[in-house]
C-alpha cells in the first residue's frame, strides 16, 4: 500500500497589508503559491465598510473603499488554496480603512469687540487622535491675528478693527489622523469697532444763561449714547443723566469763580463701550467791592481815592458817573480806582454823586451786578443878617434875626 503525503500549501500576498484613507483606492492584491497546481480563492469580511469585493480567486481586485465610522476599520479577506483534494486554512489578508475626520466645533463662531482677547478655540474631532492645522485671513483689515498654526488650540487674540463696521477674521481649519486629511471648515471671528464719539467744542457761558443742544455723533452706526453730569459746589441747573444729545440747561453758578459742569459720554455699539467726557464752564457774576464806606465832604473839599475790587480773578472792573446838576469838578467814568476828585457844590442843597460800577470776567465776557458808591457833598451855607445895620440908644436891645439858605446851618457869632 502507498501512502502519498501532500506538502503543506503556503500562500503569499503582494504587496503586503495596506492602510488607506476612506475614499480611496486600494491596490490589486495577487495571491500566489510554489505549490503547482494549487486553486486559489478568497472571501472577504467588509466589517462595515463600504465597496468591498465579497469573494474572487487569485486577485483581490483594486476597490474604492469607505468608512462612514470614526474608527478605523480593517477588512479582512480569507484565502484558501485547494491543493490535490487537500484544503488549507485560511491565510488572512488586511486592508485597513481609515475614517475621514471633521471639525466638530459648533458654533463655528464667535464675536468680540476689538481690542478684548478673544476666546480659546477648542478644536475637536469625533475620530479621536486627529490633529488639526489652520490658516488665517481678513478680507477687511482686521489686525492682530496670527496668520497659520497647528495643534489643537487658537490661542486667545487681541484683534483690532480700524473700520467703522463690523470686520471678520476667517479661519480655514484642516484636521488629519491617521494620515488622512479630512475637509476644511470655517471658524469666523466677527470684530465689531470701538464706536468713536465726536463731539462739539466745549461751552463757556456766563451764569444764569441757557447752554446750547450738544449734538452726539459716532462714526459706527446704530450707536446708541447715554451721559451722566457732574457739577462742583455751587453749580446747580445741570441734568443728572439721559440719553440722547445733551438738552439745553440753564446753568447758575454762585461761586466767585469759574466752575465746569462735566458730562461723561458712554457710547455703545453691538455691546462695545467707549467714554468720553463734555464740559460746560459757567462764569460767575462778579461783584464789585469798594475799598472805603461812602464819603461825605464840604463842598470845595477833595474826596478820598477808592480803589474797586472782585473776588473773581481776571476780572476787569469799570464805573460812571451820576452827577447832578450843581456839581463841578467831578471825573465821569473811569476804571479800578475812583480817583481823587475836588468836588464843588453850587446850590444850597445836600447833593451826591453817585458812581455805578460793573466787573466783567475775561474770555468769554460775563458782566456781574451793578454796585454804587456815593460821595456827598455838603454845601457851603450863606448868612444872612436881618437887619444888617442898627442903630441903638444907649441901655436899650435890637434883635438880629440870622439865617442861611442852606437848611439846618447852625450859627455863632462874636462881637468886635
Amino acid at each position: 500500500v502507498t501512502i502519498t503525503v501532500n506538502h503543506g500549501v503556503i500562500l503569499n500576498f503582494s504587496p503586503n497589508p495596506q492602510a488607506i484613507c476612506s475614499g480611496q483606492t486600494s491596490q490589486a492584491v495577487t495571491i500566489s503559491t510554489a505549490s503547482v497546481g494549487a486553486n486559489i480563492t478568497w472571501t472577504s469580511q467588509a466589517n462595515g465598510a463600504g465597496g468591498v469585493a465579497a469573494s474572487g480567486t487569485t486577485t483581490i481586485p483594486v476597490q474604492t473603499l469607505t468608512n462612514t465610522s470614526n474608527s478605523p476599520i480593517q477588512v479582512v479577506y480569507a484565502a484558501i488554496a485547494d491543493y490535490a483534494g487537500c484544503i488549507t486554512q485560511p491565510f488572512d489578508y488586511v486592508i485597513t480603512v481609515n475614517p475621514i475626520p471633521t471639525v466638530t466645533n459648533s458654533p463655528l463662531s464667535q464675536t468680540v469687540c476689538e481690542s478684548i482677547p478673544t476666546q480659546q478655540i477648542n478644536l475637536s474631532s469625533a475620530v479621536s487622535g486627529a490633529t488639526f492645522t489652520w490658516t488665517a485671513s481678513s478680507p477687511n483689515g482686521v489686525i492682530g491675528f496670527s496668520s497659520n498654526g497647528s495643534g489643537s488650540t487658537i490661542a486667545p487674540q487681541t484683534l483690532n478693527n480700524p473700520a467703522d463696521t463690523a470686520g471678520t477674521v476667517i479661519y480655514i481649519i484642516t484636521p488629519t489622523a491617521n494620515n488622512c486629511a479630512g475637509p476644511s471648515s470655517q471658524y469666523i471671528i466677527t470684530v465689531n469697532p470701538t464706536p468713536n464719539i465726536v463731539l462739539p467744542p466745549a461751552q463757556t457761558i456766563c451764569n444764569g444763561d441757557t447752554s446750547q443742544i450738544v449734538s452726539i455723533a459716532s462714526n459706527v452706526v446704530n450707536t446708541g449714547f447715554s451721559w451722566q453730569s457732574t457739577s462742583p459746589l455751587g453749580v446747580s441747573g445741570n441734568t443728572p443723566s439721559g440719553s440722547g444729545n445733551i438738552p439745553e440747561q440753564v446753568l447758575v453758578n454762585t461761586t466767585n469763580n469759574a466752575a465746569t459742569v462735566t458730562y461723561t459720554v458712554t457710547a455703545n455699539a453691538n455691546g462695545c463701550i467707549n467714554s468720553n467726557t463734555y464740559s460746560i464752564t459757567i462764569n460767575p457774576s462778579p461783584s464789585v467791592t469798594f475799598s472805603i464806606p461812602p464819603q461825605t465832604i464840604c463842598s470845595g473839599s477833595s474826596t478820598t481815592l477808592v480803589n474797586l475790587s472782585s473776588s473773581t480773578s481776571g476780572t476787569s472792573i469799570s464805573w460812571t458817573a451820576n452827577i447832578p446838576n450843581g456839581i463841578t469838578g467831578a471825573t465821569v467814568s473811569g476804571t479800578n480806582t475812583i480817583p481823587v476828585q475836588t468836588l464843588v457844590n453850587n446850590t444850597f442843597q445836600i447833593l451826591t454823586v453817585s458812581y455805578t460800577a460793573q466787573a466783567v470776567t475775561s474770555g468769554v465776557v460775563c458782566p456781574g451786578t451793578t454796585t454804587t458808591y456815593s460821595s456827598t457833598v455838603n454845601p457851603t451855607p450863606d448868612v444872612f443878617a436881618n437887619p444888617t445895620n442898627a442903630t441903638i440908644c444907649s441901655a436899650t436891645q435890637k434883635n438880629i434875626q440870622i439865617s442861611s439858605s442852606v437848611s439846618g446851618t447852625n450859627f455863632s457869632w462874636s462881637v468886635n
